[in-house]
């Protein structure tokens, strides 16, 4: 082969190499965000989810306060573990206020994961007041 055809072919193959590790590269990097952000958003859909449960209930049985206990703790240890600085700033508060006694409202904590997660969704946050819904069984 000619020198003048094996530089631009080793030019080629070195300079595709290239291009093709750093895309590997910038795809795996990524792939993982998009991974972590969706595992994120679940997670925190189903604590937000147990943690409105477990809220503003006045008459618990004995035997749905286990079931709401623990989904309420596994909830705020999810917050802990996959929430924001905030999130976890009013999840740690939420701890401090159940530990003291004294009781304790969810409704900034969930205000703050309901207003996170619709904007990760792309979603508006709605003007007004929450409202929970509660109905008694018999």
């Amino acid at each position: 082969m000619a020198p003048e055809i094996i530089i631009p072919l080793l030019s080629a193959v070195l300079g595709g190499s290239i291009v093709a590790i750093v895309n590997h590269f910038l795809n795996t990097r990524r792939e993982r965000k998009r991974k972590l952000t969706d595992l994120r958003i679940q997670t925190l859909i189903t604590s937000w989810q147990k943690i409105e449960a477990a809220s503003n209930i006045e008459d618990w049985k004995q035997r749905d306060r286990g079931s709401l206990y623990s989904g309420l703790e596994e909830a705020i240890a999810n917050v802990m573990l996959l929430g924001n600085a905030k999130e976890i700033a009013l999840a740690r508060d939420f701890c401090i206020q159940v530990s003291n006694g004294s009781g304790a409202s969810a409704l900034p904590l969930l205000m703050a994961l309901r207003s996170s997660l619709r904007n990760e969704l792309g979603l508006e946050n709605p003007a007004g007041d929450y409202m929970f819904l509660r109905m008694h069984r018999e």
